[in-house]
């Protein structure tokens, strides 16, 4: 194993920890409730990146740390644990014994909290098997563990100590005191069951009582890294010279890495050369002199075994810019390790770190960097590659800030720093301040990988799929975006043989229906995911959009994939979309202008069978429209100038919508400024299966001031891609008029409202002013009203009234009238003019005439009648 540097300064990251019960030794009877009695820890989190990908698998490891109390050397009693203020029998007697690990088991969970993988039982061995208990015992200065009562026969020797002493009571054994980590055997979950929950639920002895184990529970999500868009990296280092010699990933990001746990190392990558299963230059000593190698027949010195830097493949071998960026730190003219594994002083420094350009460096200079020569570049992405223990001097044409391309030689291979042996070590991280205490790695994808994998050993290119420890691959040229053939017609387009390669695209002319077959035997030269990819389409868009991917088996028990890729292979898939347990699949993207491929995949590489299918790509209609629904328009106001706005909004499309994430918003609004608007609400939000949904509110409306007035619905809402759609710029809003069609209504009188005297045949004139006749509305407060008929019962030429007519005369606008102060002479009750008027709203809803009084011209004087005299002017 090749040891690469690691950080000094970094501390474990909480996940979010349940711990239950946790029940002391067998009979003691208490429960431990000391949060610092045992602490369990998990891998994350890190941004996007929690899930650890590559090659169709996921591995759910965890941390533990038995963290129990100390004794304090100022009052010689414990400080916490089971055994807080008591007395300390030794130096380190301050808890209430080891543990034993007895069994544990991970499951994985969907959204929903559905099982989708596991459980996955290990015993103590496996508990053990997946830790790095070899140190502990005796030898550890275990002071459970005596030399009467070793428990075992693990022969490590701790020196001149009887080797028996070293060993541990049982598997699974964790000692008193412990403050180290452990880790849980690897786990797996394929890529298309995230974003899942992880339960880890583990049991230790001192748990378990009469009733059983309490078991603490560790949980973590698990979601799955993306590449961000507009990046891809090719490998660092091209394809070897030397006949048969192949890359090697000899460390990569498993449990039992020795990058693991650091977070600047997550997933980092050891790369080494590699021919006919060596690393370098076969030598060794015999009789003093090296047997094999370039330096054969040289004198041994110091008992190495002749394998100097220069002996190694992967030495001198160039470095390669992973993508174009621009150098933000950047160490140089450190010199390298003499002799593998012999290492430099110094090396492992705390306060010597690699800094960003500008900033100061801790070294003196007796100190080298545990990175030796390195180059650090930051990526447009904001991601950032670093390339460590480099030859010094072949990074010297480097300086801070300057922009590197995708394949420019930053360094050669080299031993400088923290390495026992050539190699590279290299990774990308979150942020260009590569010591902060924040800082994770990343899983690293390449366009130009390619390495066999599954029961297929065809050596193909491995897509979106980063690598495993020991992984041995080719080098390929970077991907070059392939012309287009001559586009497919839209419509129904029948594959007849499947393109089972780039070359044997055709281009899509969407929208496009594909029938065809998947040969299940021929996966081509290309994988994603480690998924074969058997049938190749291309298509172009000309402009921005929201593309519908949906793939179709004709068996539902199969398994068939979609995946959609960048001209540069970069897929574009979101965790989980078109790569679900079934024939069935759908993936809605959006984007922009260029070309882009779909490659349909049969997952199932036991079977060999050909499987029908049918693929369907087309433009994501999202359309959104409002429709008034009241059964009759326009909308009419009741008697308290009060109506109710019935609507109806439709959204569909093509791809999904989702109730509970629809943002949906509508408005009503009065853009005639005529009425008042009550709040909008909504009755129902109804899906008609994933793609429809039909929503039904109402809005009050009142107090209409003129008429028309106008509603106006509008609404947007939003797809499960988030793409946002609304009426206004669909046109498709609702529009009602809301009128008032009821009159105002006048209460009808018969009473003497004036009366004139003496009768002497004058006309006696009188305007609307001196009348307050009663007349109320349901929407208007102030209706108008006026004349419209004066008529008498009493003819204009009767009995003893006087040769005249026209007794009773309207004005010409209605707001006034006269009439004669004259009557026919026998009839007691006098003559009286009936007054008639109508009234009109603000929306000219006028009532019927109606009788509003009378002018009384009475038989004989009365005083009391305090008539009007008809005898003035």
């Amino acid at each position: 194993m090749i040891t690469s540097f690691r950080t000094i300064s970094h501390s474990p990251f909480l996940i979010a920890v349940l711990l239950l019960a946790l029940c002391g030794p067998a009979g003691a009877g208490s429960v431990i409730t000391e949060p610092g009695d045992l602490e369990v820890r998990g891998h994350g989190p890190e941004p996007d990146a929690l899930m650890n990908h590559y090659a169709l698998e996921n591995s759910t490891p965890f941390q533990i740390r038995i963290i129990r109390g100390v004794c304090s050397s100022n009052t010689n009693t414990c400080v916490g644990g089971g055994d807080d203020g008591a007395a300390c029998a030794v130096t380190t007697d301050c808890a209430s014994g080891p543990l034993n690990f007895l069994s544990g088991e991970v499951e994985m969970y969907d959204a929903d909290g559905n099982s989708v993988a596991g459980p996955f039982p290990f015993s103590d061995t496996d508990f053990e098997d997946g830790t790095s208990l070899g140190g502990l015992g005796i030898c550890a200065a275990d002071s459970t563990v005596s030399c009467s009562d070793p428990g075992g026969s693990d022969e490590d020797s701790c020196g001149n100590v009887d080797p028996t002493c070293d060993a541990r009571p049982s598997p699974g054994y964790v000692p008193d005191h412990a403050n180290f980590t452990l880790r849980v055997p690897e786990e797996i979950v394929g890529h298309n069951l995230v974003p899942a929950e992880a339960e880890v639920r583990i049991c230790f002895d001192e748990f378990d009582d009469v009733g059983g184990c309490d078991e603490v529970i560790v949980r973590q999500t698990l979601t799955e890294y993306r590449v961000p868009p507009g990046q891809t990296y090719i490998y660092p280092m091209p394809a070897p010279d030397t006949v048969g010699e192949v890359l090697e990933n000899n460390e990569a990001h498993e449990f039992f890495s020795h990058h693991r746990g650091v977070n600047n190392q997550r997933h980092a990558y050891d790369v080494l050369s590699n021919i006919g299963g060596s690393f370098r230059v076969a030598s060794s000593c015999v009789d003093d002199a090296c047997d094999g190698g370039v330096r054969d027949g040289d004198a041994c010195s110091e008992n190495l075994d002749c394998s100097a830097n220069g002996n190694y493949y992967v030495y001198q071998e160039p470095i390669l810019a992973m993508a174009d960026g621009v150098v933000v730190a950047l160490t140089q003219g450190y010199p390298e390790n003499p002799n593998p594994p012999e290492k430099l002083p110094g090396v492992t420094s705390g306060d010597c770190r690699v800094v960003a350009c500008g900033g100061t460096s801790n070294c003196d200079g007796n100190e080298v960097p545990v990175v030796g020569n390195s180059v650090f570049i930051q990526h447009a992405n904001g991601e950032v590659s670093m390339a460590a223990h480099i030859i010094p001097g072949t990074n010297d044409h480097l300086s801070c800030g300057d922009v590197v391309l995708q394949g420019d030689v930053v360094g050669l291979v080299g031993n400088s720093g923290n390495s026992t042996a050539p190699h590279l070590h290299y990774s990308t991280d979150v942020m260009a301040a590569f010591w902060a205490g924040g800082n994770y790695s990343l899983p690293s994808y390449y366009t130009n990988a390619a390495f066999a994998f599954g029961p297929d050993p065809t050596v193909r290119r491995q897509l979106d799929v980063s690598l495993h420890s020991f992984t041995t691959l080719e080098v390929w040229a970077p991907v070059t975006p392939l012309a287009s053939n001559a586009p497919l017609a839209a419509g129904a387009v029948n594959e007849a043989e499947p393109n089972d390669t780039l070359p044997g695209h055709n281009t899509l002319t969407l929208p496009t229906t594909v029938t065809g077959v998947i040969e299940n035997q021929d996966v081509g030269d290309l994988a994603v995911r480690g998924d074969g990819i058997e049938d190749v389409f291309r298509f172009d868009l000309g402009a921005p959009d929201e593309i519908r991917i949906a793939l179709t088996g004709a068996d539902p028990g199969e398994n068939l994939d979609i995946y959609a890729l960048t001209e540069d292979l970069r897929v574009l898939n979101e965790t989980g979309q078109g790569t679900s347990p079934g024939a069935t699949e759908a993936v809605c993207l959006n984007l922009d202008a260029g070309a882009y491929y779909l490659m349909a995949t049969n997952v199932e590489l036991s079977q060999d069978k050909d499987e029908d299918y049918t693929l369907e790509v087309s433009s994501d209609p999202q359309t959104i429209a409002a429709v008034i629904t009241n059964a009759q328009q326009p909308v009419e106001v009741d008697d308290g100038c009060m109506a109710t706005v019935e609507f109806t909004v439709s959204i569909h499309d093509n791809c999904c919508l989702d109730t509970d994430n629809l943002a949906l918003d509508v408005s009503a609004a009065n853009p005639t400024n005529n009425l008042t608007l009550g709040s909008v609400v909504i009755d129902s939000v109804v899906a008609n299966g994933p793609r429809d949904v039909e929503v039904t509110g109402h809005v009050d409306v009142s107090d209409v001031t003129s008429c028309p007035a106008e509603v106006v619905i509008d609404a947007s809402a939003q797809d499960c891609s988030g793409n946002v759609v609304d009426t206004v710029s669909q046109g498709t809003s609702a529009e009602v008029e809301v009128i008032d069609a009821t009159p105002p209504q006048i209460v009808q009188t018969d009473d003497d409202l004036f009366c004139m005297w003496p009768p002497e045949h004058n006309y006696v004139c009188f305007d609307a002013a001196q009348f307050m006749p009663a007349v109320t509305d349901n929407c208007d407060a102030n209706p108008t009203w006026e004349f419209a008929a004066c008529t008498s019962d009493q003819p204009d030429n009767g009995k003893r009234d006087g040769n005249t007519v026209d007794d009773c005369v309207l004005d010409g606008d209605s707001q006034g009238f006269c009439a004669r102060s004259e009557r026919q002479g026998g009839i007691f009750e006098g003559r009286r003019y009936d007054l008639d008027i109508t009234a009109t709203d603000v929306c000219a809803n006028t009532s019927l005439a109606t009788e509003m009084g009378n002018i009384h011209v009475p038989h004989d004087e009365n005083p009391q009648l305090m008539c009007i005299d008809s005898t003035l002017p």
